[in-house]
């Protein structure tokens, strides 16, 4: 069967007050979890989030290696996503449909298509509810929009994950 890698990368972001966030992370079977235009996904094997001098990234993978989700954050609305964290400043909301925000999925099952959710029609955030020691939890959805001729919609839904350092 063919692959699905996925990224959402976020860059310089925005947020909105956080009493309209919600983000309430249950029980999980894997690392993460969500639904991609309209089937079930799971990451079993493994994963990561992480801060290097500039950035938070997150790496999500699931045991068939078909869809990978990764993302990056800067800022949000001014502020360093790691500042925010270091200040458990909860939830913080990062936009995936700016210039410099945006969730991409590539698509590798019959060649490679590739999906953004900056481009017109696309939308999408990334929440992070909490950071307790090393374990982050947050929500996640967006909609990207292939780069191609064809404009074609993949939906990525009701994201959750629970993931370790």
């Amino acid at each position: 069967m063919g692959r699905v890698s996925s990224w959402i990368c976020i860059a310089v972001l925005g947020c909105s007050s956080k009493e309209d966030l919600e983000c309430e992370v249950g029980d999980i079977d894997g690392t993460a979890e969500a639904t991609l235009d309209g089937s079930a996904w799971m990451a079993t094997d493994g994963g990561k989030w992480l801060e290097t001098s500039e950035n938070f990234s997150i790496s999500l993978e699931n045991e068939f290696r078909n869809v990978d989700l990764n993302g990056i954050a800067k800022d949000t609305n001014g502020d360093r996503v790691l500042d925010l964290i270091a200040e458990e400043s909860f939830p913080i909301e990062v936009d995936l449909s700016g210039s410099t925000g945006y969730g991409a999925v590539f698509d590798k099952r019959n060649g490679l298509t590739g999906y953004r959710s900056n481009l017109d029609g696309g939308s999408g955030t990334f929440v992070i509810a909490s950071v307790d020691g090393d374990t982050l939890k947050g929500c996640f959805e967006f909609v990207a929009v292939s780069d191609d001729d064809d404009q074609i919609i993949l939906e990525v839904r009701e994201g959750q994950v629970k993931i370790d350092r």
